[in-house]
């Protein structure tokens, strides 16, 4: 299968050549980061409890929030709810709709709400005059000012570029003799009305070379650009427009300078930043939005899966410590990442090409590019969960569970049920119900193993517990634990106080060997303790009299196979029972 002048080969499983070593460096990658994120609400609390005691009132300004997704919104909200020092927080957005995530954010806290107004005619008028340095404003003067504020609605941004478009059609010149500018209002008002903004800065970007364009097209698929990709991105949307192209291959280090040449015009344009970290990003959003229009609306999806496909060929390749001959170059570049540094740039291009393949995966068709694909969204919705950023989850999930078909419960059985258990996790925690219910009939009706139904019932528990259907939370979970091999009786009996005392001597013996036990990685027993766990909390509720036994079955199963992330709470819960049965 050949894409973008590039062969794909395919392993015998089916998947793409050199797959099994992106994907475990792709897991490492997410590991790390993802840690970190899960940890970052708590330390964004103590920062803010912190700095509480300081004194004096500080003031946080949050720019472009309509972008915020909603992980982003939950930790702002945390560092909300734990100002405790007069505080001003300040937020800047466009417009929102009234069922954007912030509004909540908006309703949940004493929020004063100011409306920007577009620029009234003295601002404009005072605008036009400083920016084309009039020092004695006449009529002509206020006409020209009541054509632009017309044609603008006021907005600053667009002030500056009708006053370029009217400059460039020659409409408005510079006189050298008077050093200043003139113009003829009745040739203005004559000329061909512009069709917006985004019309006027989409002529701009058609005057610039071809090459610069195809950046400017590759740069607003692109949340952030690396020079780095965007030189391997750029050479092979080149080869796919011109497939005749004869460009001579460069070498790997030539990439960098080989994007920041093609991309040199629309820096002195000011229609891109180049930040100090090594990337790109549009000066405004609206350029973003002209230059996406380049991008013909039929073809887009095909334009973001081939973007894709190049990053997820040549990750591997870039991302390693680049030699350089000797003679011409350093052996490592300056500014070439290394570390941390490194890891996160492999994080990076994994979401960004991740992101690509998600707008463009329903034109698909091979059979092992589609796995392949699916495996990648099952990484990124596996890190987004890890980083609680369920609705980012969901959405690589959910495509990845399009991709699969009825075949595929037979011949990628681990990747269907690993796909659909995400996509019913991440669906039952930001409420779609419809999505969740759908996904765990699924697991019910392919599965016949004990370790994913086990999973299917634990979502099914704890969103029912969530939404407060205790008694039909309490039915499924003791249902579940039945399949687990688990039998409670619901009335407390000299059996329960007999396996406390078991398990307290138990615990006496074992105690001091906590610490030195195995983690457990077994899916299916760690699917059982989570099970356990949860349905003491539903049984404080329902039926407490099964709170001891199912307590002290936790305990029993931890001890026995090792340590896991419910094991704390449920010593927490065991100390209780000891002392409510009055053991010393």
């Amino acid at each position: 299968q050949t894409v973008l002048g590039y062969n794909f080969r395919h392993n015998s499983d089916g998947s793409l050549l050199g797959e099994e070593k992106l994907s475990d460096s792709m897991e490492d990658m997410t590991s790390r980061p993802a840690t970190s994120a899960r940890k970052l609400p708590f330390i964004m609390k103590k920062f803010m409890s912190g700095i509480s005691t300081v004194g004096d009132p500080i003031c946080f300004l949050f720019d472009d929030v309509q972008w915020a997704s909603k992980s982003d919104l939950d930790l702002l909200h945390a560092m909300m709810t734990s100002a405790k020092n007069p505080f001003l927080f300040i937020f800047t957005c466009r417009p929102l709709a009234n069922d954007h995530p912030f509004q909540a954010v908006i309703d949940a806290n004493r929020a004063t709400e100011i409306s920007l107004s577009s620029l009234q005619r003295n601002a404009v008028r005072s605008l036009v005059v400083s920016t084309l340095n009039i020092d004695s404003p006449d009529e002509s003067t206020d006409e020209l000012c009541s054509y632009i504020l017309a044609s603008t609605g006021g907005n600053p941004f667009y002030i500056r570029y009708q006053l370029l478009s009217l400059q460039e059609r020659g409409l408005m010149k510079f006189n050298d003799a008077t050093s200043s500018w003139t113009w003829r209002m009745d040739s203005i008002r004559n000329s061909r009305p512009d069709d917006g903004v985004v019309a006027l800065i989409t002529n701009k970007i058609k005057k610039l070379t071809s090459l610069t364009q195809t950046c400017l097209k590759i740069c607003s698929c692109l949340e952030r650009t690396e020079l780095l990709f965007l030189g391997v991105l750029l050479k092979e949307m080149i080869f796919l427009e011109k497939p005749n192209n004869t460009m001579a291959p460069l070498a790997d280090y030539e990439y960098e300078d080989f994007a920041r040449d093609s991309i040199s015009s629309a820096l002195d344009e000011g229609l891109l930043v180049e930040k100090s970290e090594g990337w790109l990003t549009f000066s405004h959003p609206i350029v973003n939005e002209a230059c996406y229009s380049l991008v013909d609306p039929s073809e887009r999806d095909e334009y973001h899966l081939n973007i894709g496909r190049v990053l997820f060929c040549h990750v591997g390749r870039f991302l390693h410590p680049i030699q350089y001959p000797s003679m011409t170059r350093p052996k490592r570049r300056s500014s070439w990442a290394s570390g941390d540094e490194k890891e996160e740039l492999e994080q990076r291009c994994f979401f960004t090409y991740a992101v690509q393949f998600a707008r463009g995966y329903k034109l698909i068709i091979d059979d092992k590019e589609r796995i392949s694909t699916a495996k990648i969204f099952l990484v990124a919705g596996d890190s987004s969960k890890k980083a609680s950023g369920y609705a980012e989850a969901y959405y690589f999930y959910s495509r990845g569970q399009d991709l699969l078909t009825p075949t595929d419960w037979t011949r990628h059985y681990d990747l269907c049920v690993e796909i659909t258990t995400g996509c019913a996790e991440t669906a039952s925690i930001i409420g779609l119900i419809d999505e969740m219910r759908l996904s765990l009939k699924a697991i019910h009706d392919n599965c016949r193993e004990k370790g994913p139904l086990l999973s299917a019932y634990l979502i099914e528990v704890r969103f029912l517990f969530a939404r407060h259907e205790v008694k039909e939370s309490f039915r499924i979970g003791m249902q579940a634990l039945e399949l687990a091999g688990y039998h409670f009786s619901r009335k407390a009996s000299w059996k329960t106080i007999l396996m406390l005392a078991k398990t307290r001597s138990m615990m006496r013996k074992k105690s001091h060997l906590i610490l030195e036990m195995p983690i457990i990685r077994d899916k299916e027993t760690i699917s059982i303790l989570s099970l356990l766990l949860i349905m003491i909390s539903v049984s404080l509720d329902e039926n407490r009299r099964a709170v001891p036994m199912i307590t002290m079955s936790a305990i029993q199963l931890s001890m026995a196979r090792g340590i896991s992330p419910s094991m704390a709470s449920s010593l927490a819960f065991f100390g209780t029972l000891l002392v409510r049965f009055g053991f010393k």
